[in-house]
């Protein structure tokens, strides 16, 4: 990659969370190590001009997040959202 390029990964806002549905287990350890790729490729492309960074957004419209979930408390989630 040339000087100036950036590495953008996806996590999970959850991954800051300690209060986590055990449902959530292998979700979070797979985001969880995605994040600690990110300061580790970070420390090593740096010296290249090269950024890393990681986005965790929040939220996604996916079975897994709609699993035991009510409509009251689906409605305040997407209440807190900034793009609502």
């Amino acid at each position: 990659m040339p000087p100036g390029s950036h590495i953008i990964l996806l996590s999970s806002s959850l991954c800051i969370n300690s209060a986590v549905s055990p449902m959530y287990l292998s979700c979070n350890i797979s985001k969880g190590a995605i994040e600690q790729m990110n300061r580790v490729m970070a420390k090593d492309v740096a010296r290249k001009g090269i950024t890393v960074n990681t986005v965790g957004p929040g939220p996604t419209g996916r079975e897994l997040f709609y699993k035991s979930k009510n409509e009251q408390l689906l409605k305040m989630i997407a209440g807190q959202s900034p793009f609502n």
